[in-house]
């Protein structure tokens, strides 16, 4: 299935979002990329933010209190990389809507609790989906 995007970064509104979306715009590892999170008006504001003279990304709304809108936001891209946290609260929905959509999934959590829990209850299901679940502790 073509994705419209090779990556969204989940969480781009907030502090850390903005940091990743500007190293996203400055490195340019994605030709294509989109920013994410519950607030289109806070994502606009987060793109406002970055540099000017390079490309701003595309907004996607989704909200982790709704498992359509992160299967719909993670169905179009090959990558989510997931900044939300506490990743124990709002990480779990993120992984198994990747999981759903069959799109690989990176974040930058440092709990080892969240990262245990989401290796044994997705393990299975992520490699029968042929899908990366990836945990880079920050």
């Amino acid at each position: 299935m073509a994705r419209k995007y090779d990556a969204v970064i989940f969480g781009a509104s907030g502090f850390t979002g903005v940091q990743v979306c500007r190293q996203a715009q400055r490195l340019r590892p994605f030709a294509s990329w989109a920013a994410a999170g519950r607030s289109a008006g806070r994502l606009r504001e987060a793109v406002a933010q970055l540099d000017a003279s390079a490309a701003k990304p595309d907004i996607i709304v989704a909200d982790v209190e709704s498992h359509d809108s992160l299967v719909a936001m993670a169905q179009q891209a090959r990558l989510v990389v997931n900044v939300t946290g506490p990743f124990r609260f709002l990480g779990e929905g993120v992984v198994r809507a990747c999981i759903e959509a069959g799109t690989d999934y990176v974040d930058i959590c440092g709990e080892p609790e969240f990262m245990e829990r989401t290796l044994l209850r997705y393990q299975e299901a992520a490699v029968a989906a042929g899908v990366i679940v990836c945990h880079k502790p920050s």
